[in-house]
């Protein structure tokens, strides 16, 4: 199949047009520059009362013994949007937050650091009338020869997925676009195009950034901008499939039956072979409260990854609401691949809310798997 640049010929609307809002009223918007790795005084404190190292090893250790001895940790909270000072003071935030406060406190003792970007499987949750795609950044500290990778609340990093270093403007950018999409959801388009033109302004390579404007101009009723935005996320991604869905609908929607069509034919040769498309499929169903029918997409992710604790929790859930049997074997299956930690909890206060005491016969420690209940928020509407 060619490139959808060749289906569709070029955008009918510049980078540059797309840019300016023209369509948007005027308004006042707080986008100062948003530091989220400026330390605050009560960061500095506790950094100065860690006792002086000459070496950066010996002063990242110090760091994270004293975090160990203060019982520090971050409660896990996907909406917080907050700065690394603010994951400190109020001791929550989602990954991107967390990560913030360890870069910045490794800088601030002279430990080099960076944002991580963890290329971990696709995953879509329904959020009010949107997909919700979750990603996941972490901290590399490399205190001297080796780079140490520092997941949430302070576990260890995954080695095993494809990684890549993110810039502090391509980590800022991802800040500034779950803030966009937050104003989406409460139908602030003006706001929400403004936030993301700012996540731009930082990282115009961004396929994902582009895509999300889309969305943007789409809801806000422009869908021919919005199309705009789709081609030029594809001409920097052209496999991106949020991406494609996206235009596919608009073309759909915009009557273009025929490009829609062929675009769609490239979606389903790509989502056949994607178990999260048939979980995304079954998680809809299942919220239509069909749920014979989310058990049988659920079973279909299944016959491609056995592995997501995820599909086997979904087809528990579809089996107790049908009152069907199998479905504390599955609740089982589901805690035993999660393994220890915050998914296992969380599993365990979804069977006392149901009145079930389903407890797993041995936790899995699989090295290749991450809890995927710590991942970066990252919108998408699927329309």
């Amino acid at each position: 199949m060619p490139p959808v640049s060749n289906l569709l010929g070029p955008p009918a609307y510049t980078e540059d047009a797309l840019l300016t809002g023209d369509v948007f009223e005027k308004q006042e918007v707080d986008l100062k520059a948003e530091d989220i790795l400026n330390p605050s005084a009560e960061m500095r404190a506790f950094l100065d009362s860690l006792p002086a190292e000459t070496t950066a090893p010996a002063r990242l250790e110090n760091l994270l013994r004293a975090f160990a001895a203060d019982n520090f940790s971050i409660f896990y909270d996907p909406d917080a949007i907050i700065s690394a000072a603010e994951a400190y003071s109020q001791q929550r935030g989602n990954c991107l937050a967390f990560s913030a406060l360890i870069v910045a406190m490794a800088r601030e003792l002279g430990v080099e650091a960076h944002f991580n970007e963890v290329f971990v499987p696709p995953t879509w949750y329904l959020d009010r009338d949107q997909m919700v795609l979750y990603q996941h950044i972490n901290a590399a500290i490399n205190p001297g020869q080796n780079t140490r990778v520092i997941d949430f609340n302070f576990t260890a990093g995954n080695p095993n997925f494809r990684q890549r270093r993110l810039t502090d403007n391509q980590a800022l950018a991802k800040f500034y676009s779950n803030l966009a999409a937050d104003f989406l959801r409460d139908k602030a388009y003006g706001k929400a195009f403004y936030h993301q033109r700012k996540a731009l302004d930082l990282a115009p390579e961004d396929a994902d950034l582009w895509s999300n404007l889309g969305v943007i101009y789409r809801a806000a009723g422009h869908p021919e901008r919005g199309m705009a935005a789709y081609q030029i996320a594809l001409s920097l991604d052209a496999d991106n499939l949020s991406t494609l869905t996206n235009l596919q609908r608009a073309l759909r929607d915009s009557n273009r039956l025929q490009e829609a069509d062929l675009i769609a034919q490239r979606l389903n040769r790509y989502r056949r072979k994607n178990p999260y498309y048939w979980y995304t499929l079954a998680l809809q169903s299942y919220g239509d409260a069909n749920y014979e029918v989310a058990a049988a997409y659920a079973r279909d992710a299944m016959t491609i990854d056995r592995n997501d604790h995820r599909f086997h929790f979904l087809l528990g859930m579809a089996r107790y609401q049908m009152g069907a049997e199998g479905y504390r074997r599955n609740f089982r299956h589901a805690m035993e691949l999660v393994g220890e930690g915050t998914g296992l909890r969380q599993y365990q206060r979804k069977m006392a809310l149901i009145g079930e005491d389903i407890q797993p016969r041995e936790p899995d420690r699989h090295s290749d798997r991450v809890d995927q209940n710590i991942w970066h928020r990252w919108i998408h509407f699927l329309q």
